[in-house]
């Protein structure tokens, strides 16, 4: 009989036109799916209706001629944070917002006992899956969004070194990032057709919000403070509220705000669905430079996925759309959690069907990368049909292996710098600096 590993997925991360190699089962062991059929829209949205925020199947394992040892599989089936400590920090979630409604001190003990869980489950974690939360309704995303940006941000400050104190402060910069939001109308943070210019205003108000409510009911340190005050600015100079540039915010504020973007790009809003895992590495991939330093992107991309998934973002066999418009094959990657494959282009960027196919190292070219993945259907039916004709009729292989951007002298990693903004695009802003931004982050690592 063939060896199996049993392989953990979040719902969250399903995508339409994902294959899987088994049949797909609940952690109840309730069968949902075929080996081999395509998942689609409407079958992970009805997971998530239903509220199975986990599935597994079991993923047959090449014969090497030898015993694979029972535990080798292990960590594929651990996740990192307990269920217990999960609904706690809901818990605690829901007394900070009562909190700030009665205008009340923060409950601290209760929000450092939940970080000190998730600094000490994260850190004693090697190789298990950071279990982040899936929201069953809008009403649920507040307090979902505010732990996995924590969680997130503990596990990204892991990755860049730093130690149990810059671990805590992540973590609860993380949970407390956003509290400003509360008192923004619901009206506003609900809506689901474009805000307008004055509501946008209130909106961008939310960290300074969170930063006065900070000072007022907590005794949290200065960063805390800061990174609260700063998860909106851009390396670039133009997020919110003041306009900071490259190194004014820090690292930490940087940290957090990485975190947030990619929660919020996967999670479910009013006025727009949820949208898939490589969907969210890509936009961080492309503000690297102009919203946070292109060293974090990089390591978020790069470190992050490994701790969010067990299957490939981009599966051998997947067709995708670069960003110059070409569409291509996936044919191989260095590791399955990268989003910078392998491709074989068969359209141009002007829709026309290469005469050769090109194969691309995407991580050796710094002029594609990859915009969407392609699930439609009957595009992929097309897209199939064109792949067999140029096997077909494959005459002259050899001039279809590399293109002169992979191959070009003293390529290496794929990096972006940030733009320099020219001096008059800086405006002043309407409230002073808080002298909290000036706060040393030296102690974090």
């Amino acid at each position: 009989m063939p060896k199996t590993e049993r392989v953990e997925l979040f719902t969250k991360f399903l995508y339409p036109g994902m294959i899987l190699k088994g049949d797909l089962y609940s952690t109840k062991g309730e069968k949902l799916l075929e080996a081999r059929v395509p998942l689609t829209k409407e079958f992970i949205t009805d997971l998530l209706a239903k509220g199975i925020q986990k599935v597994y199947y079991d993923r047959p394992l090449p014969d090497l001629g030898e015993e694979i040892p029972e535990d080798k599989t292990e960590d594929t089936k651990e996740t990192m944070i307990e269920e217990s400590l999960v609904q706690e920090a809901i818990d605690v979630s829901k007394e900070i917002e009562e909190a700030i409604r009665k205008k009340s001190i923060l409950p601290k003990e209760n929000v450092n006992k939940v970080v000190d869980g998730f600094v000490e489950s994260i850190r004693s974690s090697q190789t298990a899956l950071l279990n982040l939360l899936e929201a069953k309704s809008f009403d649920e995303t507040t307090y979902t969004h505010m732990i996995n940006v924590s969680l997130l941000s503990i596990l990204f400050g892991k990755k860049l070194n730093y130690n149990e104190t810059g671990l805590k402060v992540l973590g609860l910069a993380g949970l407390l990032h956003d509290i400003g939001k509360i008192l923004i109308s619901p009206e506003i943070l609900n809506k689901t057709s474009p805000l307008t210019e004055a509501e946008t205003d209130i909106l961008r108000k939310h960290p300074i919000y969170g930063y006065e409510l900070l000072r007022r009911y907590s005794d949290y340190g200065g960063i805390v403070q800061k990174i609260v005050l700063l998860h909106h600015e851009k390396v670039s100079g133009k997020g919110y509220p003041f306009g900071l540039r490259g190194e004014q915010m820090g690292e930490a504020s940087q940290i957090v705000s990485i975190c947030d973007l990619f929660d919020s790009i996967t999670s479910d809003h009013p006025y727009r669905p949820a949208r898939p895992f490589w969907a969210a590495l890509i936009e961080v991939y492309q503000q690297s430079g102009i919203s946070f330093a292109p060293r974090l992107a990089k390591s978020f991309i790069t470190d992050i996925p490994f701790y969010l998934a067990t299957e490939p973002i981009f599966p051998v066999g997947s067709f995708v759309v670069l960003s110059t418009g070409e569409i291509a094959e996936v044919i191989d990657f260095d590791s399955p959690h990268t989003i910078f494959p392998t491709v074989m282009i068969y359209i141009s960027g002007n829709r026309e069907i290469m005469r050769y196919p090109i194969q691309v190292n995407l991580a050796l070219d710094d002029t594609r990368s990859i915009r969407s993945l392609i699930t439609h259907e009957s595009s992929l039916q097309k897209l199939q049909e064109i792949k067999q004709k140029f096997a077909e009729s494959r005459q002259r292989p050899d001039e279809t292996k590399f293109s002169l951007y992979a191959m070009k002298e003293g390529g290496g990693e794929k990096t972006k710098t940030t733009p320099p903004l020219p001096e008059k695009e800086v405006k002043n802003p309407e409230t002073s600096v808080p002298e909290v931004v000036k706060e040393d982050e030296s102690g974090l690592k």
